[in-house]
């Protein structure tokens, strides 16, 4: 039964968005993306709306709306099917969450910097009632690192190494893959490069906190009159 609220689709109820996957549909969309499918892309991000729903009512609370949460959260997801590796080995769903919440914290952290939410709003639900925005804008080492690896903050460290030394250049490209390269660990690339994994690490904290800085909000808390 659809839903619906002033004559328009109510986004609010979960029983407005197809059910998830079953392992055995994913599966079969995993296979026809092996064939060389693009089709199947739509019918990932049809049949997984409601992990967008789920992650969107995280989130909402912290004066964010959550239609435009919804709206975000589904960038992510279409992000998610194009990106979608299948050599990867890893549940669609599981990519997915992974690009929806971090498009919604991004999308979170832009407004912050806007001056449109306040870091000690209340959000959410589930797990997040009664957590401060703050809290889940905190981004982990562990985190970001991942996310180095996956590439999604290439453009950003194309610009950070611009004033590094050729040499701490040559390990981050090795490292994270980029000019072309595939990436590797810290021992490959000290051991291609003739380097300590000691001196890798270190060009790699670097990295991970120039990125870590970028992201965090600024300690000073706005509130929105």
């Amino acid at each position: 039964m659809i839903i619906m609220k002033n004559n328009k689709v109510d986004q609010h109820s979960i029983e407005n968005y197809p059910p998830l996957m079953s392992v055995e549909e994913e599966k079969a969309a995993v296979r026809e993306l092996e064939m060389g499918n693009p089709d199947i892309r739509n019918f990932l991000v049809e049949r997984t709306l409601r992990i967008v729903f789920f992650i969107a009512r995280k989130y909402a609370g912290a004066k964010a709306d959550f239609d435009d949460l919804m709206s975000v959260g589904s960038i992510g997801l279409i992000k998610a099917s194009n990106h979608f590796d299948v050599s990867k080995k890893i549940k669609f769903a599981t990519f997915a969450s992974q690009c929806i919440r971090n498009e919604m914290l991004m999308y979170l952290r832009r407004a912050y910097r806007q001056k449109e939410v306040s870091l000690e709003a209340t959000i959410g639900g589930g797990e997040t009632v009664g957590r401060q925005l703050k809290e889940v804008l905190t981004v982990g080492d562990e985190e970001i690192l991942e996310r180095l690896e996956r590439q999604e903050f290439a453009q950003d460290v194309r610009e950070i190494i611009k004033e590094m030394p050729a040499r701490e250049q040559e390990i981050v490209r090795n490292r994270f893959g980029l000019s072309g390269l595939e990436a590797k660990t810290q021992k490959q690339v000290a051991y291609i490069l003739g380097v300590t994994q000691s001196c890798v690490s270190k060009v790699e904290r670097k990295i991970v906190d120039k990125i870590k800085k970028s992201m965090e909000p600024n300690v000073k808390i706005y509130e929105k009159k």
